[in-house]
């Protein structure tokens, strides 16, 4: 799942100035990286029903793992669940910053163009719209500035 957000002109600020900032320019990623997972954490909803479910063999399926389990799905309270919300991370990747998951199923749950519709109704948060929001927020620019200043400063 990988959405991006490019800052135009950094290059050529960095090559202009007699300060390296790599390690500025690398906190202010790593802090809107965590600005967008804390999007992605956000809990949904309850289920909202009725479920839409994508097809019979998922419903098929959840029924008999309810039947097994005695009782409905609770969300990551299985000791099967991979936990998609806790699993969310920020990590440094070449220059840039991924937020990702490892969670097999968080696709079907999160990542725009595939969430299934009953992922969609409770309210869970796609990628896009997490980098969406997080875009709109006005605190991107806020970050990078306050990164560069101190950094400056500190020089």
């Amino acid at each position: 799942m990988a959405s991006y957000v490019y800052i135009k002109g950094l290059n050529e600020l960095m090559k202009k100035l007699t300060v390296n900032l790599t390690a500025a320019i690398t906190s202010a990623q790593i802090a809107v990286g965590e600005l967008v997972r804390t999007e992605l954490v956000t809990p949904p909803g309850p289920v909202h029903k009725p479920i839409e479910w994508a097809s019979v063999k998922q419903r098929r399926f959840v029924m008999a793992l309810a039947r097994a389990r005695g009782g409905p799905y609770v969300r990551e309270s299985s000791s099967t669940s991979q936990r998609l919300l806790a699993s969310w991370t920020v990590a440094k990747q070449g220059p840039s910053v991924v937020v990702g998951t490892r969670v097999s199923y968080a696709p079907f749950v999160q990542k725009e163009g595939i969430q299934q519709k009953m992922h969609a109704n409770t309210g869970w948060v796609t990628d896009k719209a997490a980098l969406a929001r997080v875009r709109s927020s006005g605190y991107v620019k806020r970050i990078y500035r306050d990164a560069i200043r101190h950094a400056l400063k500190v020089a």
